[in-house]
C-alpha cells in the first residue's frame, strides 16, 4: 500500500487543527506531530502496523515517523491537533524536559482517554479553530499552544493515574467536582474541608496521586474554563473574575497576564 506523507505546509489549508468525519483514511504519515481525539463513536486506527480500537474521549499522538490509517465501525467523529516539531518540544519542555526525548524513542503509539469533562474543556478551546477567518496569527498561534499544553497535562496525569493504582474513592469524587463552576470559585481551605479529611492530609494525597499539588490542578482548571468564558459567554471581566473565585477583579487581571501574556480584556478583544 502506497505511504502518502503530509508536510507542514499542508496545514496551510487547515490550520492547526480540523475535525474528521470520514469512513477511512489512506495509509500516510506527516512531518508534524498529531494528536487524534475520539469526540463520537468508535474506529480502529492502524499504527505501525499495530490495531488501536478509538471512541470518544480517547487521544493518540502521531509522531512524524508513525505510519497509519483508520476505518470507521460505526458513525464516528474526530478531532485532529496538529503540532510542529518545534512548538511540541517547546511545549513538552515546559512540562518536563525529559517528555519530548521520551516521546521521540518510545517505540509505542503515546495513547490515554480523558473523562468527559476534560474531552468538553477541549472541544470548547477547539471550537475557536472552526473558522480562524479574521483571526490574527497571534491568536491562532497562543490559543494553539494552550491547547496542545492542555493535552500534555491530561497525558502526564493519567500517567501519574497509572503509577499510584487505584485513587481512593473522595479523590475521584474530587476531581470531579473540581471541573465545576461551584468549585472553581472555592478556596483550598474550603476544598478540603468538603472532603471531610484535613487540610494537609487533603494536599498531600491529592500531589501523591494526580502528580500536582491541589492549587496547581485548581489553577489550571480555572484558567481552562476562563478562556471557555471569554471565548463563548457575554459576560464582564468582573463577572468572570467572580466565578472563579478573585475576591478582586485586579487579582485576577494580574493572575491571568502572568499566564497568557495578555490581560483577559486585550485577550477578548482579539478573539473578536
Amino acid at each position: 500500500m502506497k505511504t502518502l506523507t503530509l508536510n507542514e505546509k499542508d496545514l496551510v489549508l487547515s490550520p492547526y487543527s480540523r475535525v474528521i468525519i470520514t469512513d477511512s483514511c489512506a495509509l500516510h504519515n506527516h512531518s508534524f506531530f498529531e494528536f487524534s481525539i475520539g469526540t463520537f463513536g468508535k474506529f480502529k486506527n492502524f499504527i505501525n502496523g499495530s490495531e488501536l480500537e478509538m471512541e470518544r474521549g480517547h487521544i493518540i499522538l502521531l509522531r512524524p515517523a508513525d505510519v497509519h490509517y483508520f476505518v470507521a465501525k460505526e458513525n464516528h467523529a474526530s478531532r485532529d491537533v496538529y503540532v510542529s516539531h518545534s512548538v511540541m518540544k517547546a511545549v513538552c519542555d515546559c512540562v518536563d524536559r525529559s517528555l519530548f526525548p521520551f516521546i521521540s524513542r518510545n517505540p509505542l503509539a503515546i495513547n490515554f482517554s480523558v473523562n468527559d469533562f476534560q474531552l468538553q474543556m477541549l472541544e470548547n478551546k477547539l471550537n475557536f479553530f472552526n473558522d480562524v477567518s479574521g483571526k490574527t496569527d497571534l491568536q491562532i498561534k497562543t490559543m494553539h499552544r494552550s491547547v496542545v499544553l492542555d493535552i500534555v497535562q491530561l497525558w502526564q496525569e493519567s500517567i501519574a493515574k497509572k503509577k499510584q493504582g487505584d485513587m481512593p474513592d473522595w479523590i475521584l469524587l474530587l476531581v470531579s467536582q473540581l471541573g465545576t463552576e461551584k468549585f472553581l470559585n472555592k478556596n483550598i481551605e474550603e476544598i478540603a474541608l468538603s472532603t471531610n479529611y484535613s487540610h494537609g492530609y487533603v494536599c498531600r494525597e491529592f500531589k501523591k496521586y494526580m502528580g500536582k499539588t491541589l492549587q496547581e490542578y485548581l489553577s489550571d482548571a480555572r484558567f481552562s474554563y476562563c478562556l471557555s468564558l471569554l471565548a463563548s459567554k457575554d459576560l464582564t471581566i468582573a463577572q468572570i473574575a467572580e466565578k472563579l473565585g478573585y475576591n478582586a477583579v485586579p487579582n485576577f487581571i494580574i493572575a491571568f497576564k502572568n499566564k497568557f501574556g495578555l490581560t483577559p480584556a486585550k485577550w477578548r478583544e482579539k478573539l473578536k
